[in-house]
């Protein structure tokens, strides 16, 4: 894609650069180079045209994604976590406890949690039969609710044989 002189462009090796192409510089093996500013300690460099693209606004991660504009990892975890919390209703959807525990995963375990969530109140009653993980399923309630806000204080009603547990 042959670029003008004025033209604003980004570097495909560290999609943080961005640049305004200052001149047309030589060609090399069929390859186009160009005199790029670079703000900041870069300066001036010459580039090859094929490490350079037009730069585009965008205005949802995917398209910055697609458009390789995310540096790396930090980057999209920023911009997730922007688009995640700008929603409605934020970080509802999200269940931090779920890679927290180390405990083998079963679905059926975190609908009490799910349950929670969704709850207008923010209180439930856990009371399974006997060996489906009630145990398991407070302990990711109480994941859940540390990774959200300062828990200061949990009442855990159980019958007396359990107090040690």
């Amino acid at each position: 894609m042959p670029f003008r002189i004025g033209d604003e462009v980004r570097s495909t090796v560290d999609s943080a650069r961005v640049g305004v192409v200052r001149e047309l510089g030589p060609s090399y093996a069929g390859i186009q180079y160009y005199r790029v500013f670079w703000n900041g300690p870069a300066g001036t460099q010459m580039v090859p045209e094929t490490d350079l693209r037009e730069n585009a606004a965008v205005s949802t991660p995917t398209q910055a994604l697609v458009r390789g504009q995310i540096v790396g990892y930090a980057d999209f975890q920023r911009i997730i976590t922007f688009h995640r919390i700008s929603r409605d209703q934020p970080l509802r959807n999200n269940i931090y406890a779920f890679n927290a525990s180390r405990t083998q995963f079963y679905p059926f375990q975190f609908k009490p949690l799910i349950k929670l969530l969704d709850s207008a109140t923010g209180r439930l009653l856990v009371c399974d039969e006997v060996g489906l993980g009630k145990t398991i399923e407070a302990g990711l309630i109480l994941l859940e609710e540390r990774a959200r806000r300062d828990v200061r204080t949990v009442l855990v009603v159980c019958p007396s044989g359990l107090r040690a547990k």
